[in-house]
């Protein structure tokens, strides 16, 4: 190996601590001003991972979101459609001045895809510009390929946001998010977690060859249920065998290229942005 996995959770710890320079920020001042729009859409609960995502996201996402800000729109599964999400961030926008997005869906060039299918750039920008998109003050997405993405975000008015490049495996979310909420901006967040990513990965491919036989053997061990059939957690073990672990991971498809201001969780969008 490369590195001891020892050697890279240590990294990984490291780049999750908050530096001395810090912002110190009273983020709950903006909280009665702020909506937040959450759409989790790993593929319309059709895999085990999107079941999940569907019945835990919310309650483990919520208890970390709520106090800072006052509206909360989630959009899960079926009900995480093209037209859901842009009537969300509309009716964000009329009734606050800051609206945030956090968006768990994947992505192709040029389009983000939620329940129904693709939201391309184009149909983005006629339902957002001019109607609510001026609120937005940053967007963290989790969609491939985001990067093809990103020139529509800035037109419809977002003041911060990010897009990758390639296949994204995006374990940066917690420490983005930590980052975030104690007053780090947008860009110094989202670069402090591409590290907490970059260790992971780092782990992930060092681990691979003893990962992918652990998980045969476990799928092999769950292939039978009470009712003989295979059981949600088998095909979660094959999906992590032949999708997640199936090659080495290149971390610099999900190295994030951040766009826009600095944004911070105690701003308001600068004047000559709204």
């Amino acid at each position: 190996m490369r590195a001891t996995w020892m050697v890279l959770l240590v990294a990984c710890l490291a780049s999750t601590s908050f530096a001395q320079e810090a912002v110190k920020v009273d983020a709950h001042a903006l909280a009665d001003r702020s909506a937040l729009v959450v759409v989790m859409c790993e593929d319309g609960g059709k895999s085990p991972t999107g079941r999940l995502m569907d019945r835990a996201g919310k309650a483990l996402l919520e208890p970390f979101v709520k106090q800072y800000y006052s509206r909360r729109a989630w959009l899960t599964s079926d009900a995480a459609t093209t037209d859901a999400f842009l009537g969300a961030v509309r009716d964000a926008a009329k009734e606050k001045d800051i609206v945030d997005c956090l968006l768990f869906l994947h992505g192709s060039a040029d389009k983000s895809w939620f329940a129904d299918g693709p939201l391309a750039s184009a149909a983005m920008v006629a339902g957002l510009k001019g109607r609510g998109g001026e609120k937005l003050r940053m967007v963290y997405t989790t969609a491939c390929y985001s990067d093809t993405v990103l020139a529509a975000w800035t037109e419809v008015g977002t003041w911060a946001v990010r897009g990758m490049k390639g296949e994204n495996r995006p374990l940066d979310f917690p420490r983005f998010w930590l980052g975030w909420i104690q007053g780090e901006d947008y860009a110094k967040a989202n670069a402090r977690a591409f590290a907490t990513n970059e260790a992971l990965h780092g782990l992930a491919n060092d681990l691979r060859p003893r990962l992918t036989v652990a998980l045969a053997r476990l799928e092999k061990r769950l292939a039978g249920g009470a009712d003989g059939k295979p059981s949600a957690l088998a095909g979660l073990a094959a999906k992590a065998r032949t999708r997640w672990f199936a090659e080495t991971w290149d971390i610099e498809e999900s190295r994030p290229k951040v766009v826009g201001g600095e944004a911070r969780i105690d701003r308001t969008k600068p004047a000559a942005s709204r």
